[in-house]
């Protein structure tokens, strides 16, 4: 089915993945069927078709726990979930297949995206749970401390890198698509409930998830010098956006 799919296209983008926290923790070998060995099947189907090149979508999880900021693609990648490790091993066989084979490929490692649609269920989906918690008229729980920061970038920002990756990067390397900035979990809540007009709402603190990672923000230095990229969407203006999209809601 994949080499079908793969047949007459000389760019791959692979964006598929199981991405939900409680299923890697729950069903780790699940997680490594698809995230590992369906990278490896896309692969060996783009190398068998002729494909020229293959963009990866990574992750930032695949750091880890770093102290300092920003993080740079050459800084060590020791993933503490499930979920960064499968990515990485995606890394790794993309890097294999480029020297064994000569397949192009292309790893980006984003950080937080959110923007329109966005599943809930999702790795980095604080920003539509809050919404939802925020509709529903409900207390927004907030894991951990609320210190924990992160590096929030919007869909169309990470579509624009990922497409500059297909044409402008040479191959076999990882780019950071991030901002460069960050802001915390609960910052972010206190945001979203200005934004909405929904002050009152109460804030409760959960216990802290397993293999989630206290601070994360990208250096965008690489992007911006190998892709031309650079992020052009604040979050505020993200926010909002997704805001003004559910406005039956904010009537309710």
């Amino acid at each position: 089915m994949v080499s079908k799919v793969v047949a007459d296209a000389r760019v791959v983008f692979h964006l598929a993945a199981l991405t939900s926290y409680q299923l890697s923790v729950s069903r780790p070998l699940l997680m490594n069927d698809v995230n590992v060995t369906g990278t490896v099947n896309l692969l060996s189907s783009a190398q068998e078709s002729g494909v020229e090149r293959v963009v990866f979508a990574s992750s930032a999880a695949v750091y880890g726990e770093h102290d300092d900021l920003p993080i740079g693609e050459d800084a060590d990648t020791s993933p503490i979930s499930f979920y960064g490790a499968s990515k990485l091993a995606g890394e790794k066989f993309c890097r294999a297949f480029q020297r064994t084979y000569g397949l192009q490929t292309v790893c980006l490692r984003y950080f937080n995206v959110y923007g329109l649609r966005q599943r809930i269920s999702g790795e980095a989906a604080v920003i539509p749970g809050f919404l939802r918690r925020i509709r529903q008229g409900k207390p927004l729980e907030i894991h951990g401390t609320g210190r924990q920061v992160r590096d929030f970038v919007h869909v169309r920002d990470v579509v624009d890198a990922t497409l500059l990756a297909a044409e402008k990067r040479q191959p076999g390397d990882v780019v950071n698509v991030g901002t460069g900035k960050t802001t915390s979990i609960g910052t972010l809540a206190n945001q979203l409930l200005a934004l909405t007009g929904r002050p009152s709402l109460r804030k409760v603190h959960l216990s802290a998830r397993q293999g989630d990672i206290f601070r994360s923000c990208a250096d965008p230095s690489r992007a911006k010098a190998m892709l031309g990229f650079h992020a052009r969407i604040s979050l505020d203006d993200g926010l909002r956006s997704m805001i003004a999209s559910q406005k039956a809601w904010m009537r309710e």
